[in-house]
């Protein structure tokens, strides 16, 4: 691939974008304090090669179908070379790549400012409406599609998930590994490892 990517100017149409967000580490202290409740939440994690079997590659031409990604920080035209060279692009498969991919490209790209996050994003677009469900917000209704949709609508069934890690706020005499436990066996889990976070927390 040539050391320099050019990428058409184009105005992409709205669409309906839906992101669902991952960082790769449980042990990121400002990710338990932003998000999961001040350190007294839960971390769930996915086997990725199952996550990303639910996802592309393999749409049919005019599919809308989930992406798992991760998000690069930075120079936007870097960050369309790393993605395309990760994934092993060929000179002259990367115009049909882009086209397919280019619709993704704002929802895969983020500020340097927010490297820390180390964050993968699974991107749904243009999901039928039938797929969708609606929620209240702080200001208004929010729509969202679940992870389990398939790009062709068909039911996924269960998530992957591999672990659940609670954070360093709940109390250990509480047994919380024995209580998600028998949450995680009435939905159908087995075999999934529940541990506390192992870092220290402060306010």
């Amino acid at each position: 691939m040539s050391s320099s990517l050019r990428l058409p100017a184009a105005i992409f149409p709205a669409r309906k974008n839906f992101v669902a967000s991952f960082c790769d580490s449980d042990k990121l202290l400002s990710m338990w304090r932003a998000y999961a409740g001040n350190g007294g939440g839960y971390c769930l994690g996915f086997n990725y090669s199952e996550l990303r079997r639910m996802c592309w590659p393999g749409p049919k031409v005019g599919d809308s179908f989930p992406l798992l990604a991760r998000v690069h920080y930075g120079n936007t035209p870097k960050s369309v070379r790393s993605y395309l060279n990760a994934i092993c692009v060929s000179e002259s498969g990367i115009e049909d790549l882009l086209s397919r991919l280019s619709p993704f490209f704002p929802s895969m790209i983020k500020n340097a400012a927010f490297a820390e996050e180390r964050e993968w994003r699974t991107i749904a677009l243009d999901p039928p409406v039938e797929h969708m469900r609606f929620r209240s917000g702080s200001a208004n209704i929010r729509p969202y599609v679940e992870l389990s949709w398939l790009h062709l609508g068909k039911p996924r069934g269960k998530l992957p998930v591999a672990s659940v890690t609670f954070g360093p706020m709940l109390r250990r005499e509480d047994r919380p590994e024995e209580i998600i436990g028998w949450m995680l066996e009435k939905n159908g889990y087995s075999g999934v490892k529940v541990t506390p976070s192992g870092i220290p927390f402060r306010l």
